[in-house]
Formats: C-alpha cells, sequence, structure tokens
C-alpha cells in the first residue's frame, strides 16, 4: 500500500475540482493572513493533472498569492476515513468524484456570495 506523502507545491499547479466555493472563504484568508497554520491540502494525480479535495483553502492561498502551500498526495484507491451512508468506508475516488462539479477543466472557481468573483490561474 502506498503511504500518502505530505510536502509542498505551488498552488498553481494544482487544479480545482468544485465549480464554486462558498463566501466565508474570507475567514480562511484571515486566519492565512494571521500566521494560524491549515491542514496540508489533499491532492490526487490524474490525466497528468494534480487536482485539490479542500478547493477552499486552496482558493484562499491562491487569492493571497502564495506560491508554495502545504499539500498531502493521496491516492484515489485509498480510504478517505469517512463513511458513506451505508457505513462502508468512503474512498478517496467516491469524495472526489462527489465534489467533481468544476466545467472548466479545474483552471478557476467561482466564489459565491455578494459581489461574486471568479479566481483562476
Amino acid at each position: 500500500r502506498r503511504e500518502w506523502k505530505v510536502g509542498s507545491m505551488d498552488p498553481a499547479d494544482i487544479r480545482f475540482t468544485q465549480s464554486s466555493v462558498g463566501s466565508n472563504l474570507a475567514d480562511y484568508m484571515d486566519m492565512l493572513e494571521r500566521g494560524s497554520q491549515a491542514p496540508p491540502i489533499r491532492v490526487y494525480k490524474q490525466n497528468g493533472q494534480w487536482h485539490s479535495l479542500d478547493n477552499r483553502r486552496l482558493a484562499a492561498y491562491r487569492g493571497l498569492g502564495h506560491d508554495s502551500i502545504p499539500t498531502q498526495r493521496v491516492y484515489l484507491s485509498h480510504n478517505n476515513g469517512r463513511s458513506n451512508k451505508d457505513g462502508t468506508e468512503q474512498t478517496i475516488r467516491q469524495e472526489a468524484a462527489r465534489k467533481s462539479t468544476t466545467t472548466c477543466g479545474g483552471k478557476d472557481i467561482l466564489i459565491r456570495g455578494p459581489g461574486c468573483m471568479l479566481l483562476g490561474i
């Protein structure tokens, strides 16, 4: 079994899996600006591209202009530590499928709320 590897990546190299995030993105950005540590962003590789399972945090790092962020490589075949409604272990593949709402290949993400804006590569 492959282990989940922790490292760092340029956020511009990671695609979003969701088409939008909530307006509470500003809270994450404030937290990061104050120097708070966030958990690594879980990323997986598919079709030669890196994709995020933690889109809100990725958007926050990008919005703040970070060029290196903490990441944790995960594999689609591994369990993600959550349970499905039927009690079975949920896999990363299932979580990725549930979150996969992007229509632009993950290049940008809509930030919902007053004065909606688009954040992209």
